[in-house]
């Protein structure tokens, strides 16, 4: 980040540790109550072609699939957003041509699930054993199929708190302090408020894109069934 983009952004977390926010200042998301973000309500939609229809897909419209305001859905939707565009420039995706690939877990999966899959709540992805809520699983693959043509797309370091996982970690486990929670609401209504006003370039790490060639096949559907296969051989491991 250079040192105009880190003063912008220190000016900005002092404003909001001093000014408050009016969004609610909850551990990971805000209830689903419309307590959107202008950044959020400002940003242009994502317009994808999905099983031969158009749609645009709003920051909000994410939100209210998620039922909150979401910090990794926030980020999850925003490296869409900008794969998307790199891979097809001015014509509309078909979802069809994409493949995404990531480690993400929580609200960033839901956020894929909307672009990918629908509005459908029964067509939640749950995350596989061994998907962990870590700042460096925040990088993002998307192919596209016709062109074989991919890129990746990695939030920088800097740009998600040190210390969010451990100070979450905290608070579910009930011994997280006064001020580690106050931190980590102001650390959430800053990301809220600024992220989807950034530009990409500021956010993410240069983007690496490649073409690539890729062997076997994946059903439609078969990754869901595997991670319901896979969680239900590790309860049952867990139940012996």
């Amino acid at each position: 980040m250079n040192l105009q983009l880190k003063a912008l952004c220190g000016l900005m977390m002092f404003l909001v540790l001093v000014m408050g926010s009016a969004l609610p200042a909850t551990a990971d998301c805000g209830a689903g109550d419309g307590s959107y973000t202008q950044a959020a309500r400002d940003l242009a939609p994502v317009t994808v072609i999905r099983g031969g229809e158009t749609h645009n897909l709003s920051l909000v419209d994410a939100y209210e699939f998620l039922e909150h305001p979401c910090l990794t859905g926030t980020v999850s939707f925003l490296a869409a957003k900008y794969g998307f565009g790199l891979l097809f420039g001015e014509e509309t995706p078909v979802i069809e041509d994409i493949v995404s690939i990531s480690r993400a877990p929580g609200g960033s999966m839901g956020a894929l699930d909307f672009i990918f899959k629908g509005d459908n709540p029964r067509d939640k992805t749950w995350p596989p054993h061994g998907i962990e809520s870590r700042g460096d699983n925040f990088v993002y693959q998307f192919l596209r199929k016709s062109t074989m043509q991919a890129v990746t797309i990695r939030l920088k370091d800097e740009m998600w708190p040190s210390d969010w996982f451990e100070l979450r970690a905290k608070q579910h486990a009930g011994t997280i302090s006064e001020a580690q929670s106050k931190k980590r609401s102001q650390d959430r209504r800053f990301i809220l408020e600024n992220y989807p006003a950034m530009n990409f370039e500021d956010l993410f790490e240069v983007p690496d894109q490649y073409t690539f060639i890729a062997w076997g096949h994946i059903e439609k559907g078969e990754i869901d069934r595997r991670i319901r296969d896979q969680r239900r051989q590790v309860r049952e491991q867990a139940q012996n």
